[in-house]
């Protein structure tokens, strides 16, 4: 996997704090985008429509609980907006015995949608996600 950023049609430019990376991409690629904190974001694309993102999120909310028993879910947005980006997201542990934390969402442009994935300790979570909202915000740009 290479660092970086991608869009279905066109270049995307996404800034992680001060180190612009650009990079076109396939629409089948996941590519991984450092974070100034040390910790890297998978973004992948989504097939895109109408329900993205808050369908994402239902999904999430009905199958985690299913697959981690002991979810403690820290922070979610069902449907926010960055500018003209919409996502959501959702922030949870695993158990409350873990240490990670994993933030997880769609994120939907115009006619385009990704996957966002983050693991970070909870020590760094709030600035991973100062980061992310970051990221998101830049979706827009080389359009705008």
């Amino acid at each position: 996997m290479r660092a970086g950023t991608f869009t279905i049609l066109n270049v995307l430019v996404i800034g992680a704090g001060l180190s612009w990376v650009t990079l076109a991409s396939s629409a089948d690629e996941t590519l991984v985008v450092p974070l100034d904190v040390g910790v890297e974001m998978r973004v992948s694309p989504l097939q895109f429509n109408r329900w993205l993102p808050h369908a994402y999120y239902d999904q999430a909310i009905e199958s985690l609980p299913a697959i981690h028993k002991d979810l403690t879910v820290i922070a979610d947005r069902r449907l926010g907006y960055v500018g003209d980006v919409a996502y959501s997201l959702i922030a949870y542990r695993s158990s409350a015995e873990s240490e990670q934390v994993i933030l997880n969402g769609a994120v939907q442009y115009t006619d385009k949608a990704w996957h966002i994935e983050v693991a970070c300790t909870e020590d760094q979570y709030g600035d991973v996600m100062m980061q992310v909202l970051e990221a998101i915000s830049q979706l827009a740009w080389p359009n705008g």
